[in-house]
């Protein structure tokens, strides 16, 4: 009981009024004012050491450490990635995801069409000869991208996604190409706090992740596109097992079949590509690889 029930109490008649009792409700008055006087309590939702509100999309991050603090890179174009964090009706996420599978779709065509140029560079790969083979890449990449831009994706993006949408995909972006290039610079402690751009190595590093990227995408290109064909060839490798001059005879034939139909599908020109290999081979090896089409 606090000491205002128990003054009250007195004073109503459960207890003999005295002035003891009387003294004690003005006390207890004055230690418990009125509930107008009391300052208000804070809401619960509303804690006094609560930060200003931050919007959504500003917390919204493609950038990802691992258990370490290093950087992770992601196995995708960072445009790509970025586009997955935003909440995108289905018409526009289908629209921008139109915008993506073009490139890789160009990309694509562009190795069926410069055949005889992949094929130079896997030669020049296995010859060791890597000056060769970037500036072949870089032939590629200017094809594909002429101002070699890190970020190609940005601006046809912005044509199909709204303002905020497009700035915050930007504002991702460009966080993980900060983080991607301050991991490959080795950039610790206060150089995490400058602008990359104030460092004299991010040109270069940037160049050359722009370059490793380009070359992740012509990897997955090839993968959709003209493995599946070096993978025909290496079955009629192991059926015929043909000699060096028949081998080289093969694979031109095939690359001149890849070359004029762009892997659309022509019957005729099929029939022609079968009798090209055919008339390649000597009549064991004929044999063997009819036996390997029959079971």
């Amino acid at each position: 009981m606090t000491a205002l029930q128990w003054a009250v109490l007195r004073y109503t008649g459960f207890m003999k009024p005295t002035i003891a009792a009387l003294t004690c409700l003005v006390s207890a008055w004055a230690m418990c004012p009125p509930a107008a006087a009391q300052a208000p309590k804070p809401a619960q939702d509303q804690p006094l050491l609560r930060g200003p509100e931050i919007p959504e999309s500003a917390t919204r991050t493609i950038v990802r450490h691992d258990a370490m603090g290093r950087f992770t890179r992601i196995e995708a174009r960072p445009e790509e990635a970025a586009l997955l964090q935003l909440d995108l009706d289905p018409g526009v996420r289908d629209a921008a995801q139109n915008i993506v599978v073009d490139r890789a779709t160009r990309i694509g065509r562009m190795l069926v069409e410069q055949i005889d140029l992949l094929r130079e560079s896997t030669d020049a790969q296995r010859a060791g000869n890597n000056d060769r083979v970037r500036a072949i890449m870089h032939e590629f990449h200017t094809e594909i991208d002429p101002d070699l831009q890190r970020s190609p994706l940005l601006e046809p993006l912005g044509s199909v996604l709204s303002a905020t949408d497009h700035a915050a995909l930007t504002r991702m972006v460009n966080d993980y190409w900060d983080a991607w290039i301050a991991s490959e610079g080795g950039m610790r402690g206060d150089a995490m706090d400058r602008d990359p751009a104030d460092d004299p190595r991010t040109t270069q590093i940037e160049s050359r992740l722009n370059d490793a990227l380009f070359q992740y995408e012509i990897g997955l290109a090839y993968q959709r596109t003209l493995r599946p064909v070096q993978e025909r060839l290496e079955r009629i490798y192991q059926a015929t097992e043909p000699t060096d001059e028949q081998r080289a005879a093969i694979r031109s034939a095939v690359i001149d079949y890849v070359r004029e139909t762009g892997l659309k599908a022509d019957p005729a020109r099929r029939l022609a590509l079968a009798r090209s290999l055919y008339e390649i081979l000597d009549e064991e090896r004929r044999v063997r690889l009819v036996a390997a089409t029959i079971f």
